[in-house]
C-alpha cells in the first residue's frame, strides 16, 4: 500500500485494488475489507466490500440474541454471507433447544409460540410430526 499512497495515479491502481482485495475478502478478514473501502472507495469491488461490511454488522447484532427467528431469517436472506455457516449451525442449535422445550414442558409449551415458528417456517411441521404434543397442540 505505500507504493500506491506514495503514486495515487499509477497505471497498476487497478492490480493493486484487485490484489488488496484479494487479501482482504479471502478469507474474509472484517478488518481488512473495512480498510479497503477506506483506501478505495471507488474501487473494483467497493460494492461487495459493503455488502460484506453490512452483513457483518446484522450478524453481529443477531449472533448473541437468542432470537430463533431472527437467526432464522438471516439464514433465509444472507445465502452468500461468508456467516452463513455460522447462522446455519446456530440456527440448528436453537431449533434443538427449542425442540428440548417442547418436549419437557409439553403441557406449558406455548401453543402460539409453536404455530408462530410454523408460520414464520422455522420448523416445517414434518419436523415435529415425531413429537405427540405438536401433534396435539396444533390440532387444538
Amino acid at each position: 500500500m505505500g507504493y500506491f499512497h506514495r503514486y495515487p495515479n499509477t497505471a497498476h491502481k487497478s492490480d493493486i485494488d484487485d490484489n488488496v482485495w484479494s487479501l482482504s475478502s479471502n478469507p474474509v478478514n472484517i478488518t481488512l475489507v473495512r480498510q479497503y473501502i477506506t483506501d478505495f472507495p471507488q474501487g473494483n469491488h467497493i460494492y461487495e466490500a459493503n455488502r460484506i461490511v453490512d452483513s457483518w454488522i446484522q450478524w453481529e447484532n443477531i449472533k448473541n440474541s437468542g432470537d430463533i427467528f431472527a437467526v432464522k431469517q438471516f439464514v433465509d436472506n444472507n445465502s452468500d454471507s461468508p456467516w452463513y455457516n455460522e447462522a446455519f449451525i446456530l440456527l440448528s442449535q436453537l431449533k434443538n433447544d427449542e425442540l428440548d422445550q417442547m418436549r419437557h414442558n409439553a403441557s406449558s409449551y406455548s401453543k402460539d409460540r409453536l404455530l408462530e415458528m410454523v408460520d414464520k417456517s422455522v420448523f416445517v411441521e414434518h419436523e415435529l410430526v415425531t413429537y405427540e404434543f405438536c401433534c396435539t397442540a396444533l390440532a387444538a
